[in-house]
């Protein structure tokens, strides 16, 4: 009886020490997974919400943002403290193109405009070489 309660005086205090449940670092990998599982649903659009949780038990913060021609999703873990954006958060991001980029519209609007200006110049060019400069009639405007 003696021996018996020794050895479970002994598995218990070996229990105590070796630690119970996963580790940190597997905490940490169980929660990169979710972060990268959850991400990939993401379809690029300009909101995403989501009720997961980390492996700390934690809700998982989304962000998205809209930049020149991508959005940009972060999604984050606020890791095993909870506080928010410190050295212990796990953060995935993802980007997509949003196809509401103005680049093109703009590049259309300054060519028109360098065309337009080259096109008035050579026209008035042409009138000053006919007329003589400052007898040429002004260019319209």
């Amino acid at each position: 009886m003696r021996s018996s309660f020794a050895l479970a005086i002994m598995a218990g205090s070996l229990a105590l020490l070796s630690g119970c449940g996963p580790s940190a670092a597997e905490l940490q990998e169980k929660t990169l997974s979710t972060l990268n599982t959850i991400a990939d649903t993401w379809d690029g659009g300009p909101d995403f919400k989501t009720t997961a949780t980390d492996a700390y038990g934690n809700p998982l913060v989304a962000t998205v943002s809209k930049g020149l021609l991508n959005r940009d999703l972060e999604l984050r873990s606020h890791g095993p403290d909870g506080l928010p954006k410190n050295s212990d958060d796990l953060v995935v991001h993802r980007h997509k193109p949003h196809g509401e980029s103005t680049v093109h519209k703009e590049i259309e609007k300054a060519s028109e405009s360098v065309g337009l200006g080259g096109v008035r110049g050579i026209v008035q060019g042409a009138k000053e070489a006919l007329h003589g400069k400052g007898n040429a009639p002004a260019a319209k405007q």
